[in-house]
């Protein structure tokens, strides 16, 4: 894991009523701007009601923090948009889906900032050997534990970028139904000592959009040569093909 040699402005920080620090990005459809996180980030979630096929997920979210505080790099420093879910028609949302949608009323692109579209999407058979998760892990957010956003405009850090592989071992060890999961192997060096916490909601992308962080974890794979036994740290996330079904519900 690496900061970002500049802001590439393809996902934004959020803070979620004053509490939940992660990450989101931007969505545009022909009736919406939308604001794309981790449905946990925001509303009471059970990874074990959620459509993951036989990959196993163990977490669980009891809080709902309706306000999200989104901070957009404007300059040296970073501009706040809010946006209230309670205030909003048309949330992209499904209960088996860790994924959640917020219509939003400002233009990221005012401020630079990517806005996918359906057509950027990574169709869903292909499977890239490389791919980045760019987002804010806990490195790049404020130590202060008192939340500020006067404090937080000048102490946020740029992105850090996250490389990924999909690489032969795991392809061996991951269930044969993974449901609308994508799974993604840490290439960095530091993988089991860094705090992926701020990362959940965060764009995986390759060529264009593939999916949505939601969680990392440690698997056990079996080398395919040796038979050995070990320990690899990934990431899981929801491919675009859950996007697309969300759009499809809204209409």
């Amino acid at each position: 894991m690496h900061a970002a040699n500049t802001n590439p402005k393809v996902s934004c920080h959020i803070v979620c009523q004053e509490y939940m620090q992660a990450t989101g990005f931007f969505l545009r459809t022909d009736e919406d701007t939308l604001l794309i996180t981790a449905r946990h980030n925001v509303l009471p979630t059970n990874s074990d009601e959620l459509e993951t096929g036989e990959w196993m997920l163990s977490y669980e979210t009891s809080d709902f923090l309706p306000v999200i505080d989104i901070y957009l790099r404007d300059g040296d420093s970073y501009s706040i948009e809010q946006v209230d879910v309670r205030e909003k028609d048309g949330l992209l949302f499904d209960s088996a889906i860790d994924v959640l949608g917020v219509p939003i009323d400002f233009d990221p692109e005012t401020y630079g900032y990517v806005t996918w579209t359906t057509d950027e999407f990574v169709p869903t058979d292909v499977s890239p050997e490389k791919f980045d998760v760019i987002g804010f892990p806990g490195c790049a957010i404020p130590d202060d534990p008192e939340y500020g956003t006067e404090a937080y405009v000048d102490a946020i850090d740029d992105p850090y970028v996250l490389p990924l592989a999909f690489q032969g071992q795991v392809r061996a060890a991951t269930p044969f139904n993974t449901g609308l999961l994508g799974i993604g192997v840490i290439t960095a060096s530091d993988a089991d000592s860094v705090d992926y916490r701020g990362y959940s909601g965060s764009p995986v992308l390759s060529d264009g959009l593939l999916g949505v962080h939601i969680a990392d974890q440690f698997i056990r794979c079996g080398n395919m040569n040796t038979g050995e036994q070990s320990s690899v740290r990934v990431i899981v996330y929801w491919r675009t093909e859950v996007l697309n079904r969300l759009l499809g519900q809204q209409r």
